[in-house]
């Protein structure tokens, strides 16, 4: 039983939509679905192979993508160096803390009893969380978002066409709310046979860099793949299993778990999970088996068949970071024989149904602690613990250098946008000058000197004259664009100067279009 454990690094912002939100709204997992990163590498997988599609009939194709003998798990954010797990949705805070120590205190609801407790208290759901082993000390956090608003462009206008002749808009705004980019994330592949491992792990190192997620072509979903591990057999959470006492058991879902009753029909209730986790451990047991405690959430699960072009039908699970205390008392001496190897088979296969997408993952007496304290994340944890590779370092120097040009970028628009612009020389200019510093821009480093060129091969036409009567912030254009070209951040500079032309001819063209509407 091998383990092939890989890193995720946005490149840019990632959209793996969840099922939550509006119509005209996109909100994003907080990890990157297995089903998503599955469908990533049947993707490569057929284009090493140079295949249209994997041949079904083929067992080893079958046992490595779709039969469940190999798993593809999440992808989880990492914290100090390490693969955070969904919080249990038992831990809670004081709701009022009036101290530092309650602040950072976290309290276990499947371990304490309730009358320990006194005021309101917060749920932990939705974060994640990583703690060392065999101590309380624990790291929560949750993912970064990035929030973008999208309005739909008429194709051949390639900007939005108010409402047609039918009345049906062509401007509607979308919402896209996308993990943000910087941010890593590990995933793992379980490989029933150990040959599969050493074949996903040269599959990811062959190919680095891919697209995962919605909106590809607007700017989303590049990612790089990094720092492939093949591990023996280990648990998501470490350590090892402890022997469930005498009395109970506590059960906590790393996923969202998929089950069915007896009737096939789709039940995430305490019954079917008793009858599930019965099914796995001995049959004798399932009418023996009760909970003293619950924490629960539902979820709904779903997806998108890129193969059929369709999405996946949707359906109720337990959500991740459930916790199920189980009272085991009722079992016999006989029932309670090689239970611990029942569980830790139960660790490594899973639970319910669509197992090698990652759903289904649970932890067994992962919880031992009544009281955790809540740690402060260190800055640049991840990589301050973390030896790079010669060629691992040359990738992320790249990954540093697109994050920040992306941010630079998102900034020079901004700069742009609160520019005061008055008489505009002609579009056909703008843009003339644009393509000039499309060129630019490709180089390394970026020209600046493309400015004097274009400048120099109007100089004493009438298109300079149209440079020297427009305005930016009352300065002529021309004067402008030279002063931008003389900075030290090359890069920076032309940056700036394609929004501000990008922005002048949208303006141009607001303006003709008024016109032609008072002509009329």
């Amino acid at each position: 039983m091998k383990i092939v454990a890989y890193r995720i690094t946005l490149l840019e912002p990632v959209l793996v939509t969840s099922l939550n939100g509006d119509p005209n709204s996109a909100i994003s997992h907080d990890y990157l679905p297995g089903s998503v990163l599955k469908g990533t590498l049947i993707g490569l997988a057929m284009r090493q192979a140079k295949l249209s599609e994997l041949d079904l009939a083929d067992s080893t194709t079958r046992r490595r993508f779709f039969d469940g003998n190999t798993r593809f798990l999440n992808g989880y954010l990492r914290l100090v160096g390490k693969r955070s797990v969904p919080a249990p949705r038992s831990w809670e805070q004081l709701k009022y803390a009036e101290n530092d120590t309650q602040k950072s205190e976290i309290l276990d609801r499947a371990i304490i009893e309730t009358k320990k407790t006194t005021g309101k208290t917060k749920s932990l759901a939705d974060k994640f969380t990583v703690f060392p082993i065999n101590d309380s000390k624990v790291y929560v956090e949750k993912p970064q978002h990035v929030i973008n608003i999208h309005t739909e462009r008429e194709r051949k206008l390639g900007r939005s066409a108010g409402k047609d002749s039918k009345g049906n808009s062509n401007g509607t705004i979308y919402r896209y709310e996308a993990l943000e980019a910087g941010q890593t994330f590990e995933a793992h592949i379980l490989c029933d046979e150990d040959s599969d491992a050493p074949y996903f792990a040269k599959l990811i190192k062959d190919h680095p860099s891919v697209v995962i997620g919605g909106s590809r072509s607007a700017g989303y979903g590049r990612v790089v793949l990094h720092d492939i591990q093949v591990k023996e057999f280990e648990r998501e959470v470490g350590g090892k299993i402890v022997a469930p006492s005498d009395s109970h058991m506590i059960l906590t879902l790393l996923s969202d778990t998929i089950l069915r009753d007896k009737n096939g029909q789709y039940s995430p209730d305490v019954p079917t999970l008793l009858a599930a986790l019965a099914a796995r451990l001995n049959k004798d047991v399932e009418h023996h088996l009760t909970t003293e405690k619950v924490f629960k959430s539902e979820s709904i699960a779903g997806g998108f068949n890129r193969k059929w072009g369709l999405p996946l039908p949707q359906v109720q699970a337990l959500a991740m970071g459930s916790v199920f205390v189980i009272d085991l008392t009722r079992l016999s001496d006989a029932e309670r024989t090689g239970l611990s190897e029942k569980l830790q088979s139960l660790e490594w296969l899973g639970l319910g149904e669509r197992r090698s997408d990652g759903f289904g993952r649970v932890a067994i007496g992962w919880q031992q602690h009544e009281k955790l304290e809540k740690q402060d994340i260190p800055k640049d944890s991840s990589q301050s613990q973390v030896n790079l590779t010669k060629e691992s370092d040359l990738l992320w120097q790249k990954m540093k250098e697109r994050i920040k040009r992306r941010k630079t970028d998102l900034k020079q628009v901004e700069e742009a946008n609160r520019l005061e612009l008055r008489h505009l020389p002609p579009t056909s200019q703008l843009n003339r000058l644009r393509q000039q510093i499309t060129s630019a821009l490709l180089k390394s480093p970026p020209d600046t000197n493309v400015i004097t060129y274009f400048f120099t091969d109007i100089n004493g036409k009438r298109a300079e004259e149209h440079f020297k009567r427009a305005r930016v912030k009352d300065k002529p254009m021309k004067d402008w664009l030279i002063d931008q070209a003389q900075e030290s951040d090359k890069y920076s500079a032309l940056r700036l100067i394609d929004a501000m032309l990008a922005r002048a001819a949208k303006l141009n063209q607001k303006e003709e279009s008024q016109r032609g509407v008072g002509n009329e």
